[in-house]
């Protein structure tokens, strides 16, 4: 998921572990962070090229996923106990 759809998360306490897994199952793993930056290190047109792939690797392998992730499954937490 890009960051921009992570950061409309509707959050539903009556359907929070529906949630809490969906969220869980698109954290990244090392693995994919690396393979995300060197494939965008090696197809560096795609920047100019307006490839959507582009963006979502690059909010991958910087971690900014994973961080908005976080933050969803925090107020999950939070504000559905």
């Amino acid at each position: 998921m890009l960051t921009q759809d992570l950061n409309a998360f509707q959050i539903d306490c009556s359907r929070r572990d529906e949630q809490i897994r969906l969220l869980l199952a698109q954290l990244s793993t090392d693995d994919d962070r690396l393979l995300s930056w060197w494939t965008n290190y090696f197809q560096p047109w795609q920047h100019y090229t307006g490839d959507a792939d582009y963006q979502l690797r690059r909010e991958i392998s910087g971690r900014q996923t994973n961080w908005q992730i976080q933050q969803n499954l925090y107020h999950i937490k939070k504000f559905c106990g």
